[in-house]
């Protein structure tokens, strides 16, 4: 997981990040500098879990303490990548 700015301000913070990915070779006889085709799958916040941000911080406030939003839910990501 990659710690941005809100990593230190939420409590109970929980981020599990995962990838799989896997290179192709396009011309198998040409080992050394042949194109190459990488597929790859993001999933992001994989426990699905609310992680709130941005809590209220006024003290005459009567919401202090309490979030006013949360982080993004679980995401996919379907990549290809071409390199010659």
């Amino acid at each position: 997981m990659i710690c941005t700015d809100y990593c230190l301000s939420a409590p109970n913070l929980l981020g599990l990040d995962l990838r799989w990915y896997h290179d192709f070779r396009l011309e198998p006889v040409r080992k050394d500098k042949s194109p190459t085709a990488t597929l790859s799958l993001d999933a992001f916040d994989i426990g699905n879990r609310v992680n709130y941000a941005n809590y209220v911080g006024a003290l005459t406030s009567p919401f202090f303490g309490r979030a006013v939003s949360a982080l993004p839910a679980r995401r996919l990501q379907l990549s290809l990548r071409l390199q010659f």
